[in-house]
């Protein structure tokens, strides 16, 4: 399968195993591509994988050389081995995992890869959705549970347009670049009202409520999100927009919604990388250990590349941070609703 992401990355992604190809097919379905392009990011699925000769063990775990990473890992009950060939130039993973393995490999290392890939270029991964409003693009940026998709979910009007739930796309230029998924729906949204409840019916319902049942039964081990398509919820989606604000959310124990502007840029680029490194914890474990060996290296310096792009692009964009209550009702979502639609019209 190859992938062309907006002409900044090319990404390809074979082996044998169905259930991978099929999920991580669905995931960058928006980006799947029939031209036979030379991959940025060539990933092979494999049966196993083996480690190079002539490395460097660090923490007794990660086999290390010049542009190449090797390791076994595990999270939770799901484990795998991956290498990672010419980090610093066209890379190959080879990844060997079981039982929800493809879930490690999207989150844990092609995506932080595609991060680190485009950082380079100039552009910044971010752990953040974002929606298309009045031609101007609105990120939405914040930790697990910060409220992401249900900011896009509450602002799904028929002019505005869906740009991402979970990975945003932003240059050091300014401009917000797309990368629909699948919308991931848990108990919280549901529970917090964060759906209209019409877009859902009974079935999906139910379905996000037993397997809420198993996250808790499980003790937090198996957290398993509906997916669903973005076209359920929005007419339009994709395309590029220039960044016209920048929304941090970040969750309070009270019972009002607060919005204030931020006005110290670089504090906010701290917190915004700190919550990519949160969400990227293996993928920097792989950087810390490699970075070790070589200092000098891009590697090393990804996550002040990103500041620096971050640092870039914000400079002249409004931002805003908004408290939301982690009981998040319907008059809270009118609430942003009205926020937002104002903060659109008014920021040109």
């Amino acid at each position: 399968m190859n992938f062309k992401i907006h002409n900044l990355l090319f990404l390809k992604i074979e082996g044998m195993n169905r259930s991978y190809l099929d999920y991580l097919g669905r995931e960058y379905a928006f980006f799947k591509t029939e031209e036979k392009l030379a991959p940025d990011v060539e990933v092979i699925i494999t049966d196993h994988v083996y480690p190079d000769s002539n490395c460097r063990l660090v923490d007794n775990k990660y086999l290390v050389k010049d542009g190449y990473l090797y390791c076994k890992d595990r999270y939770k009950v799901v484990r795998w081995g991956v290498s990672i060939d010419g980090l610093e130039g066209k890379t190959v993973v080879r990844f060997n995992g079981g039982i929800w393995g493809e879930h490690v490999l999207k989150d844990f290392i092609i995506e932080p890869l595609i991060g680190f890939k485009l950082a380079g270029k100039g552009f910044s991964i971010l752990h953040a959705s974002a929606m298309g409003i009045n031609d101007g693009g609105f990120i939405f940026a914040g930790g697990p549970e910060a409220g992401k998709t249900a900011s896009i979910l509450s602002l799904g009007f028929p002019n505005n347009v869906f740009l991402s739930d979970e990975i945003t796309v932003l240059s050091n230029d300014g401009t917000v670049y797309s990368f629909p998924s699948p919308i991931r729906i848990y108990y919280h949204n549901l529970k917090d009202m964060a759906i209209p409840s019409q877009e859902m019916t009974p079935r999906q319902k139910l379905e996000v409520k037993i397997k809420h049942f198993i996250y808790v039964l499980s003790l937090g081990h198996a957290k398993f999100p509906l997916y669903v398509n973005a076209e359920k919820f929005f007419e339009r989606m994709g395309g590029a927009y220039p960044l016209r604000c920048l929304i941090l959310l970040t969750r309070t124990k009270g019972e009002n919604m607060d919005i204030t502007e931020i006005a110290d840029k670089k504090a906010l680029v701290e917190r915004l990388v700190l919550i990519n490194e949160q969400q990227f914890p293996y993928w920097f474990k792989y950087v810390s250990a490699y970075s070790s060996v070589y200092p000098s290296s891009q590697v090393a310096a990804y996550s002040q590349m990103m500041a620096g792009n971050l640092s870039q692009a914000l400079d002249k964009v409004a931002c805003y941070e908004i408290k939301a209550p982690h009981r998040f009702l319907e008059s809270h979502r009118d609430k942003f609703q009205q926020v937002i639609q104002t903060l659109g019209r008014v920021i040109k």
